[in-house]
């Protein structure tokens, strides 16, 4: 995967770093410590859903947004 459709319709390439700081932020905003290691575990997961998930082409946002959730709350983080 190399692109990612965005809300607002436009397709811009694909950074799995986008990821990996979305699910930082998801624990710096629920005070929750996480390890780096825990961390690239989630991100990897995440790309592996996407690769796997036969989403098409170009996955949009809000189904990438989803497999994060999916993945945390795996992870056994619930809040």
């Amino acid at each position: 995967m190399n692109q990612v459709k965005k809300r607002n319709g436009t397709i811009v390439d694909f950074s799995s770093d986008k990821i990996t700081s979305a699910v930082s932020k998801a624990f710096l905003a629920c005070n929750v410590a996480i390890t780096e290691e825990e961390l690239s575990e989630m991100t990897k997961a995440v790309l592996t859903a996407i690769n796997d998930g036969g989403y098409g082409q170009i996955p949009s946002v809000e189904k990438i947004q989803d497999i994060v959730e999916l993945v945390i709350m795996n992870a056994g983080y619930h809040e």
